[in-house]
């Protein structure tokens, strides 16, 4: 006769699988575009984006209505730059920087290059240069085949600008925050190691309060500093100027 059996219990997830902790953002952003080519959970530049509307003259999809000659700056990541000889035994660098709307051309000669050291054009760093535009390709009206490179002079780092520029950081809270992250802003903006001469505010922009306070504490504006922000409370979640 037919006995019926109770069914197994399916196995969860977690006996099935070891728990490993997650990757960095930086290695999953960098495996990502390994395999498939682009970016699928953000951009590296997305903790930059104060950073590239403020010290940006231009964005490289717009360059193509400034007239050659104009002197841009543009603030994104290299894409294959590089530092070599050339046949007639200067060094030279050349490459891209991507922003968000693209990327650009560039090309430093020998002068430029010794003004601005081979290390400025090397590393995963956001960047910001600075140099003339100029074009490759015709306009003949119909069809505009121009293509534009910049003849850089002057390379700086983007955390570097920052350094120099910034006097002042502006957190906002929402209703959207919870206790907790607050808690964690405080812990972070007392840490020893994130002390600086930044001066830190906060706005409360909640259904029940609506004010600006000075913090008693100055930071070091650095990228594991605004990391740490953007983790805790969202990107774009305070103000720079």
């Amino acid at each position: 006769s037919f006995s019926a059996q109770a069914p197994k219990e399916a196995a969860s997830l977690d006996d099935k699988y070891t728990a490993a902790t997650p990757w960095p953002e930086e290695t999953v952003l960098e495996n990502e575009f390994r395999l498939i080519g682009y970016f699928v959970s953000g951009h590296p530049l997305d903790h930059y984006r104060q950073e590239i509307k403020m010290f940006s003259t231009h964005e490289t999809n717009a360059l193509l209505n400034v007239a050659e000659g104009t002197r841009v700056s543009i603030c994104g990541m290299y894409k294959g730059a590089s530092v070599r000889t050339t046949k007639s035994g200067s060094r030279m660098a050349s490459g891209a920087i991507e922003d968000f709307s693209g990327q650009v051309k560039f090309i430093c000669f020998q002068k430029s290059l010794e003004k601005i050291g081979e290390d400025k054009f090397a590393g995963d760093n956001p960047v910001i240069l600075t140099g003339r535009l100029k074009f490759e390709g015709d306009n003949d009206g119909e069809t505009d085949n121009r293509q534009p490179e910049i003849m850089v002079d002057f390379v700086d780092f983007v955390s570097d600008v920052r350094a120099r520029r910034i006097t002042h950081i502006q957190f906002k809270l929402t209703d959207d925050h919870k206790p907790e992250d607050v808690e964690t802003l405080y812990s972070i903006l007392s840490n020893p190691i994130y002390q600086g001469t930044t001066h830190a505010y906060i706005k409360y922009e909640t259904g029940a309060v609506d004010a600006d306070l000075r913090l008693p504490y100055r930071v070091n504006l650095t990228d594991e500093f605004l990391r740490l922000i953007d983790q805790t409370l969202g990107l774009e979640s305070y103000a720079m100027r």
